[in-house]
């Protein structure tokens, strides 16, 4: 069963005020924001060789945003199943070797999460499987690959109730040709959110920063 998580952050950029250039976008929607990273941990990403890429990726967006934020965000690991994670383990964190990608229960405790917010709300996700499991409704996990049409409308269900709470999503995929890239630009298109993916040519801190930047967490260099 998820459990509804009560917790509250305060985002907040530390840009000092330039009265020359007065306030840029990214100083006056910042302010009061929430945020929770929701990051893939499916065995998907071992058997791709994913895996150390999807921890690097995910503490670097967990560290930019503690360099420019009053508190560190939620942080949220899925797989089979949804759960908060310490910011400060991701590095360490071993792989558990079972099957399902819970996108829904991530967003589902995602939403909890914010539930309270008084800010602006925000997911941002470092994904690449695609939805195979989700919560039913007396608190057990289904687990069904290919995902089904019910794991995908289900799935559907919870992220627009994530939109309709006023939640924004963005995704940053591992790859270009992540299995979750069709879901992702869907959902994020609804609720206002952007889609990007690492470039795999790039150093990882550039693509992180530039992601970052492009939804608005963190200032342009």
């Amino acid at each position: 069963m998820i459990a509804k998580v009560n917790v509250r952050r305060y985002v907040r950029l530390n840009v000092p005020h330039d009265p020359a250039i007065g306030d840029t976008p990214w100083q006056t929607v910042q302010m009061g924001e929430e945020v929770v990273v929701a990051m893939d941990m499916t065995i998907h990403l071992v058997l791709r060789d994913l895996w150390g890429e999807c921890k690097a990726a995910t503490a670097l967006v967990i560290e930019s945003l503690r360099h420019n934020v009053d508190r560190p965000p939620i942080v949220i690991g899925y797989n089979e199943f949804a759960q908060a994670l310490d910011p400060a383990t991701v590095p360490e964190l071993e792989p558990d070797f079972v099957f399902g990608t819970n996108v829904q229960g991530a967003l589902q405790m995602a939403r909890y999460s914010l539930d309270e917010a008084n800010g602006q709300k925000r997911v941002v996700f470092i994904a690449e499987a695609d939805a195979s499991a989700y919560c039913e409704a007396d608190g057990n996990i289904r687990f069904e690959y290919p995902p089904t049409e019910e794991n995908r409308q289900i799935t559907l269900n919870e992220a627009r109730a994530c939109s309709i709470a006023g939640i924004r999503i963005d995704f940053l995929l591992l790859t270009p040709t992540a299995p979750i890239d069709e879901f992702a630009r869907s959902r994020a298109w609804e609720s206002g959110g952007l889609v990007s993916h690492l470039s795999g040519t790039r150093p990882l801190e550039d693509d992180v920063h530039t992601f970052l930047s492009d939804i608005g967490l963190i200032c342009p260099a």
